[in-house]
């Protein structure tokens, strides 16, 4: 489940996920923005009585659904949480991978307890989108040896994104359990943009 406030970069997430699956072999992928329903019948017919999902109930393989904008269905539909724990029964469970987005504040803790229950405690998990911090910035640069000042007037200057925090908080994916991975990872997607801020401005590579 990936979790994050409203303009953290979700949806960009979540698109760059659905591309790297659905250039795996052997696997059918299903994508549904829940933002664009009105009502839990079309829901239901499009995601969980659609000729993929009952192709893939009866003859095998593995299915991969990506469920996009929970928050905008919580806030629109009504019992659209409900449906989803009724009809995420039953299945065969260790051939379905499921992905939500949804906003932090809006994400239902029911829900987590029942995808626990159907999948297993150690294949779900809640991953947040954070901003990083000025001082992330400041330990990755000083750890490379550059200038931190210098890097970030760099990176306004090529346009690799302001503020910093914006640029990196999609690929800041971490557990909600663990605050330190948060920052770990942080540091680990600024090194790569201190790198090639490093290699435009020395010209080495």
């Amino acid at each position: 489940m990936l979790l994050g406030e409203a303009g953290i970069g979700k949806s960009d997430a979540f698109e760059e996920l659905y591309e790297r699956v659905r250039r795996q072999r052997d696997v059918t992928v299903t994508r549904f923005d829940l933002g664009e329903y009105g009502d839990t019948s079309d829901l239901a017919r499009d995601v969980f009585d659609s000729a993929a999902f009952e192709e893939w109930r009866k003859n095998g393989g593995e299915l991969v659904v990506f469920v996009d904008s929970l928050d905008e269905a919580i806030a629109g539909v009504r019992n659209v949480v409900g449906l989803l724990q009724q009809r995420l029964r039953d299945l065969p469970f260790d051939r379905l991978r499921l992905y939500i987005s949804c906003r932090t504040a809006a994400w239902p803790e029911t829900l987590t307890g029942h995808l626990t229950g159907a999948f297993g405690e150690n294949a779900v998990a809640l991953y947040q989108l954070v901003p990083l911090l000025r001082r992330h910035v400041d330990m990755a640069a000083l750890q490379l040896g550059v200038d931190a000042e210098r890097f970030l007037a760099e990176v306004d200057i090529h346009d690799e994104g302001a503020p910093v925090a914006r640029a990196t908080a999609r690929t800041c994916v971490s557990p909600l359990t663990r605050s330190a991975k948060v920052c770990y990872r942080g540091q680990l997607t600024v090194c790569a943009m201190v790198c090639k801020v490093r290699q435009q401005l020395t010209g080495c590579h």
